[in-house]
């Protein structure tokens, strides 16, 4: 019979095991495919540099091997091209996704957090999977944005690595564009032209006047000094006007994980995984992509208008589920109304035409098959084994905690 796995004495005492209700449909999100077109750090794996523990969550360089979409090739066009592959990827996702205009989600609880928290915090338990005596996999999901004046004590979590054999992160795809030097240029042409409204249109050309107006409203508050913003499509424009209204809300996308647990990892000898997924294409198939890319009529109006809707209302949701992985409140994140924004910003991708025509794969399936792949390994061959996991990938139906229970591993949430 298996030992209990409560505070047992190989187990940090943070690590407790009370299965949590799943909660909200898990799907791709805006933030999944809008992060190609402008582009940020994992909020995993910051830049390799050492670090002291309790670490403080300060911007840092980007570090090349963790974070650029391309091998070798034009960051612009890879990032453009892998958009339009993640795109293709919902569209050939059996799962059905609410749009924008359909019946509201639940509504949210009444009393959201308004304050983001400040200071030590020791974020949220861990995961635990295993179908043996002698194997486990520990998952802390990661939350991004999180507060950005936090100091997370990394103490417990970094003292299970140091006593683990292999650390597993997020998995992630990158696009590979076969050009030589002349076409990267021209392809980055391309790809500047691909980000602005056809035509030379501005945004007041292209929204209706009720919608340019809560947009000027918006601007004036978060965007004032960014003028160039008027000339790009809706779809680039909301995300833009996104991130600044999350940076308001004194809320960060930067990565703190990875800085934390470097030290200990390369201390250690522990093996770091990256589960991977490649795309290769050549310039030809980019450059014809790209030209559809600026042809097309995205309905991206939704997006925009979905996105006023989110700064108006959903940062309380972001700031409630911030402060609750911070103090290790994993119950309390909820992601339903923010996927109310994300699936009509991601809908305006969805072109299945376009993946038929260039032979893109289903993205999705693939990266978390991947995942998979690797967690399954590492739990086989490893007696202790971490993962850093996206919180949305571990909370909803369709989770990677709901795949792994499928193949018959026990799961403990914090």
């Amino acid at each position: 019979m298996r030992r209990s796995r409560v505070r047992s004495p190989s187990a940090p005492p943070f690590l407790s095991c009370q299965r949590i209700q799943a909660s909200p449909e898990n799907r791709p999100s805006a933030g999944f495919l809008l992060s190609f077109v402008l582009p940020e750090r994992h909020p995993a794996q910051p830049p390799l540099r050492p670090s002291r523990l309790p670490v403080r969550l300060r911007a840092s360089r980007p570090n090349e091997r963790d974070v650029r979409m391309r091998t070798g090739k034009l960051l612009a066009t890879s990032v453009l091209c892998t958009c339009l592959v993640a795109a293709a990827a919902r569209a050939q996702d059996a799962t059905p996704v609410p749009s924008a205009s359909a019946s509201p989600a639940p509504s949210e609880p009444k009393l959201l957090d308004t304050v983001v928290v400040s200071g030590r915090v020791a974020g949220p338990g861990l995961w635990q999977v295993y179908r043996d005596e002698d194997h486990d996999l520990w998952i802390m999901g990661t939350l991004s944005p999180r507060p950005a004046d936090i100091e997370w004590d990394a103490t417990e979590v970094r003292a299970l690595v140091a006593r683990s054999q292999e650390v597993l992160w997020a998995p992630r795809y990158s696009v590979n564009v076969d050009a030589n030097l002349l076409q990267q240029a021209m392809l980055g042409i391309g790809y500047l032209r691909a980000k602005k409204n056809p035509d030379g249109q501005l945004l007041k050309d292209v929204l209706p006047p009720e919608l340019y107006a809560r947009w000027l409203q918006a601007k004036a508050k978060y965007l004032p000094h960014d003028s160039g913003v008027e000339r790009k499509r809706p779809l680039i424009a909301a995300q833009e006007l996104f991130a600044a209204a999350v940076k308001r809300a004194n809320l960060s996308s930067r990565g703190f994980v990875y800085p934390a647990m470097q030290p200990t990892i390369e201390a250690n000898g522990v093996k770091s995984t990256v589960p991977r997924v490649q795309v290769d294409i050549t310039s030809q198939t980019a450059k014809a992509a790209l030209a559809d890319m600026r042809e097309m009529q995205l309905d991206d109006r939704k997006c925009l208008a979905a996105t006023l809707d989110a700064v108006e209302t959903d940062i309380p949701r972001m700031v409630s589920n911030a402060n609750a992985w911070a103090n290790g409140q994993v119950s309390r994140i909820s992601f339903a109304s923010l996927q109310r924004r994300d699936a009509a910003c991601s809908d305006a991708l969805i072109r299945p035409e376009f993946s038929a025509k260039y032979g893109l794969p289903n993205i999705k399936d693939s990266v978390e098959a991947r995942w998979l792949d690797e967690a399954t390994a590492a739990l086989a061959r490893n007696a202790s084994t971490v993962a850093f996991v996206p919180m949305e990938n571990l909370i909803g139906p369709g989770s990677y905690l709901d795949r792994l229970r499928a193949q018959g591993y026990t799961v403990s949430g914090p």
